[in-house]
């Protein structure tokens, strides 16, 4: 996806790390709202690790842009198509299969984000 692309290169040279982390939680949220109605464990999963991932950039040193690169490989696997995906999970982490849309979303907000 050329969005995560351009964001990756941002990252690198962009000095407004802040901006760079905000574009990115928009992304999230246009990416969510895109699978509104057909949230899959997959889906839970990978939003969960790019919104942690943006928060540990925003808990932490905001220099240091390790985080918002975590967060955009998330969006990238969350883009697998789902015949190449491996939707088996051992052990589902009940709180994770138990994300709504709503929760998901508020978060994106929190971070900055709209949905």
């Amino acid at each position: 996806m050329k969005e995560i692309e351009a964001l990756s290169e941002r990252v690198e040279t962009d000095k407004n790390v802040d901006g760079v982390r905000l574009d990115i939680a928009s992304l999230i949220g246009k990416l969510l709202a895109e699978r509104r109605d057909t949230l899959t464990y997959w889906d839970k999963t990978y939003f969960s690790k790019a919104l942690s991932a943006l928060n540990l950039n925003l808990e932490g040193s905001r220099a240091w842009t390790a985080w918002l690169q975590v967060s955009l490989a998330a969006l990238q696997k969350l883009l697998v198509p789902e015949g190449d995906r491996s939707e088996r999970q051992p052990d589902p982490t009940p709180a994770i299969d138990a994300l709504t849309f709503d929760q998901i979303a508020a978060e994106v907000r929190r971070l900055g984000g709209s949905v």
